[in-house]
């Protein structure tokens, strides 16, 4: 009796561990033949001047890849991510995407951050006839040189940067409008083209242009450059620059007591932990943002809380863009069901991604096709806390109706103190 009482349970034990056995095999099995995995591999800078953005390039990659997987992967296929550090050297990327592409044959290539280093990397791409969808560089330069591999899910190009900020300009009454500008650039390719833009919304505003300066990206002395500023006395001071740079200049132009009208830091001043670091000198900044944590697009919420989750800070627009990439290579290898790069190549020319800053499509040359950069100015509430208000424009450019305007700007910005 005993031995038939075993007997039952252990056939019992017998099938469940089948039909587990079973259920694993299903959620592990992936969809494309011959893969058990889809390798994804690129980079960003850990190390060198880019690296502020690059780690948290860095930390959204790795993010990414954990949700991926934790809902089984893309068609059953687990995703591997290999990202290398490179160290923020255009010659380094250029290396280091051969080596991803011959050596460690990567499926899926992934971008490093800031134009300078997409310019390096698209080449590669091209020369292996490989897509590479980029959340990492958007300068008119990486898509005017007939590249047919590149696509960028940024909502501006590195030329329309500061196009919101003469776009509100030219909405005040023309008694209140500032009259003159200082454009001031950081020796790289995204800053050279933002900064050549100006020039030409400068004139188209009828602003005159009092000081027209680049810098290098090793200064580590502003004193002579802001000097300038002091002397030109310029309504608004436009900086295109990056993290660091933005928070040496900001810090100098309050020692030397320079107080425009109105402050604008294109990349530098984006950072949610600008305010950490700089302080009461950040309040009345203006910036563009390619998305907000609270705007209504599919995901965007989740992805701000899982990051706020996981690394314990809230993210900020540029890694956002990064992590949108590769919700539009996931749902590309989803909808085609292939790795193949031509039938990829072919899907981003004519589809339509829901992302996180909204719905995107490409033009012919891998640009985006609309531009929705909102420009925010940082306030400190009266309950200390800081908050990055939409000035401009009243809603999204969609055309979807969403009213992304949350308050007024402060302008002339106050003195710093």
């Amino acid at each position: 009796m005993a031995k038939a009482h075993w007997g039952r349970w252990g056939l019992a034990a017998v099938v469940i561990m089948a039909l587990l056995a079973l259920g694993t095999s299903a959620r592990a099995a992936c969809a494309l033949p011959g893969k058990s995995e889809i390798h994804f591999g690129g980079t960003v800078s850990l190390t060198g001047v880019f690296s502020d953005d690059g780690k948290w390039y860095k930390q959204v990659y790795d993010l990414w890849t954990e949700q991926v997987n934790a809902r089984g992967g893309i068609l059953g296929c687990p995703v591997k991510m290999t990202i290398y550090d490179d160290k923020s050297d255009a010659k380094t990327v250029v290396g280091l995407f051969e080596k991803l592409i011959t050596v460690d044959k990567v499926d899926i290539l992934v971008s490093p951050w800031t134009s300078a280093l997409v310019y390096a990397a698209s080449p590669v791409a091209e020369k292996f006839e490989k897509v590479l969808v980029e959340g990492g560089g958007c300068s008119e330069v990486i898509y005017s040189r007939g590249n047919k591999w590149i696509f960028n899910t940024m909502t501006a190009t590195g030329n329309g940067h500061a196009l919101g900020v003469f776009n509100w300009i030219k909405t005040l009454p023309p008694d209140k409008r500032p009259k003159t500008v200082a454009n001031i650039y950081a020796e790289s390719v995204w800053s050279i083209a933002s900064a050549d833009a100006v020039r030409f919304f400068a004139r188209d505003a009828d602003m005159r242009i009092l000081v027209d300066e680049a810098y290098s990206l090793k200064t580590t002395d502003f004193t002579p450059l802001v000097q300038k500023l002091k002397a030109a006395n310029a309504d608004v001071v436009l900086l295109h620059s990056y993290f660091a740079d933005t928070v040496q200049i900001v810090k100098t132009m309050k020692e030397l007591k320079v107080n425009p009208k109105l402050l604008w830091s294109g990349a530098g001043s984006s950072h949610t932990n600008f305010t950490e670091v700089v302080g009461d000198l950040a309040e009345g900044i203006v910036t563009g943002s390619h998305v907000e944590p609270w705007m209504p697009f599919k995901g965007n919420k989740e992805f701000s809380e899982a990051f706020r989750k996981k690394y314990g800070k809230e993210v900020y627009d540029y890694p956002a863009v990064g992590y949108a990439a590769l919700q539009a290579l996931e749902q590309g290898i989803t909808a085609t069901k292939s790795l193949d790069q031509k039938v990829l190549q072919k899907y981003f020319r004519t589809a339509s991604f829901d992302l996180i800053m909204g719905p995107t499509r490409f033009t012919s040359t891998g640009a985006p096709s609309v531009q929705t950069l909102v420009e925010v100015q940082w306030q400190k509430g009266q309950d200390g806390k800081w908050k990055r208000v939409i000035y401009y424009p009243e809603t999204d450019a969609y055309g979807l109706g969403i009213k992304v305007k949350t308050g007024d700007i402060q302008y002339p910005k106050r003195v710093f103190n």
